[in-house]
């Protein structure tokens, strides 16, 4: 134990000594409960998740009602991969409070792991028809994903459109927005789009990949492999480097 932690740990104790007799001002279950859920954040925001599941839960065991401890051990158990746990967790969420928006994103993220994109879309629509939900546009991008695994590309495309609506400059919904005009046919309006998200997003090599792949399509071969040169400056070593060295390469 630091001398910190045993300062911390002491101050504790002279507390509880003081509170004793004092039966009003004792620390209820819920302010344990507030207490060990903060605690989860900073051990969260330093990258210790087994350490803040801890905490949220220590913080679930004082309250079963504090919904964002509930949300939070969710997220952790989702980080983990342990997507029953993180689907428990939302439920629970949700039957405190049924407007928690980023439960409902979130628990749409799990349907979508388990392939379930109606149940997802579901949950995605709800997130977004809460008009005080401040990443709307997140939740419509991930239902225009969801679309767009299952294959229906202008309900996809709409969804990007009215992330884009919600949020203007938001590079991800304009991207996504030209994969599904490329995908469509509609080649113009996937280089405007394309164009536009790397206006915002100038170190997006994917971004510089896709654009070079509609321009190789496109028959445009000289603006191709300026993007594909692109590509490889941003993201030497890495997949999409790679794949942008072979048509590099082939258009020589």
């Amino acid at each position: 134990m630091t001398s910190r932690m045993l300062e911390f740990a002491v101050s504790v104790m002279l507390l509880t000594a003081l509170l004793a007799g004092c039966a009003g001002n004792r620390i209820t279950p819920a302010q344990e409960s507030m207490s060990h859920y903060k605690m989860g954040l900073n051990r969260m925001q330093s990258g210790n998740d087994e350490a803040a599941l801890y905490e949220f839960n220590r913080a679930i065991e004082k309250d079963s009602s504090n919904a964002d401890a509930h949300f939070a051990a969710g997220c952790v158990h989702y980080k983990q991969s342990n997507f029953e746990a993180a689907l428990k967790e939302f439920k629970k969420v949700l039957s405190l409070d049924s407007n928690y928006a980023d439960a409902h994103n979130n628990l749409g993220l799990i349907y979508v792991q388990k392939k379930d994109y109606a149940q997802a879309i579901k949950e995605f629509k709800t997130a977004v028809g809460n008009t005080l939900y401040k990443s709307r546009d997140s939740a419509l991008i991930n239902m225009g994903l969801a679309y767009d695994a299952m294959g229906d590309r202008e309900m996809a495309a709409q969804s990007f459109r009215e992330a884009l609506l919600v949020q203007p400059d938001n590079d991800q919904a304009m991207q996504n927005l030209a994969n599904e005009y490329y995908k469509m046919g509609q080649m113009d309006d996937a280089v405007k789009y394309y164009k536009k998200s790397l206006e915002l997003n100038p170190k997006n090599a994917l971004a510089y990949y896709e654009l070079g792949i509609v321009y190789f399509k496109t028959g445009k071969n000289a603006d191709a492999m300026a993007c594909f040169q692109k590509t490889k400056e941003l993201a030497p070593g890495t997949e999409v480097a790679a794949s942008a060295e072979k048509y590099f390469d082939l258009l020589k």
